[in-house]
């Protein structure tokens, strides 16, 4: 079984506000601001000061069907709660994990903010190879692993999907999730997570086929599973990507 993950994350300004050595009443304007002036090449705070807000996460069964998309827990949940349902379900299911840029930054931002909150995650750290950069049995980090770690240029997400010829981002990508967040919009964030990792999924089906890990029926079985999904769904965001694939010359029947 694979879980195929993404997590979207907003700045944690109260200990950006903290390193910067902001007066603690400071507020998110000025805490950014101030970033921006300490940090002017930085496209992003790193790792440790982002703030999780949404997790999706994908089954995919080991005869390669897709089983659920969603994204985990409420959205009123907190960010401790999320990173609990997330290590929880690791611990109970022991699923294969795949991500894009998961080993560069999904995994390592659950594991500072689980650290910030005081989780005892010890089961994720007892199955060795989910840390394991170079283990590919139990983590796939494929946009390192298509990028050979590193000795070809890293290509996004939304550009990997054009290659494929799938819909990528549609009318959210991630430099709209800080806003989108400040405006109370978190259900708009939760569906553009859903919407990142059934396009992982897609690729990493592919990815698989590629590698030999899934031969022409598994694949044949994830493609028809996909597509059962966005014909009978009832959720906009994902009748929004199947109408944007459909456009697509390589679109699901």
């Amino acid at each position: 079984m694979y879980l195929v993950f993404d997590i979207e994350t907003v700045p944690d300004v109260a200990a950006l506000g903290r390193w910067l050595r902001l007066p603690a009443e400071a507020d998110a304007d000025t805490v950014m601001a101030a970033f921006s002036e300490a940090r002017p090449d930085a496209v992003m705070p790193k790792p440790l000061f982002h703030q999780i807000v949404a997790i999706a996460g994908a089954v995919i069964g080991d005869d390669g069907r897709l089983q659920t998309l969603r994204a985990m827990g409420d959205p009123d949940d907190s960010e401790a709660a999320l990173i609990e349902r997330f290590f929880a379900y690791l611990e109970r299911a022991h699923p294969r994990l795949v991500g894009w840029n998961s080993s560069g930054f999904d995994l390592p931002c659950l594991q500072y903010r689980a650290l910030r909150h005081r989780l005892a995650i010890g089961a994720f750290y007892r199955q060795r190879g989910y840390r394991y950069r170079y283990n590919e049995e139990f983590h796939w980090d494929l946009m390192d692993l298509l990028s050979a770690y590193g000795a070809s240029t890293r290509v996004a997400l939304d550009e990997m999907a054009a290659l494929c010829g799938i819909p990528g981002k549609l009318e959210v990508d991630g430099r709209d999730v800080w806003p989108l967040y400040r405006a109370g919009q978190l259900d708009r964030i939760r569906r553009y997570c859903e919407t990142d990792v059934l396009s992982t999924s897609i690729i990493f089906v592919r990815y698989a086929l590629l590698r030999g890990l899934f031969d022409t029926g598994r694949a044949a079985a994830f493609d028809d599973s996909v597509t059962t999904l966005l014909r009978e769904t009832e959720e906009e965001h994902l009748k929004a990507y199947r109408e944007a694939w459909s456009a697509l010359d390589e679109g699901p029947s």
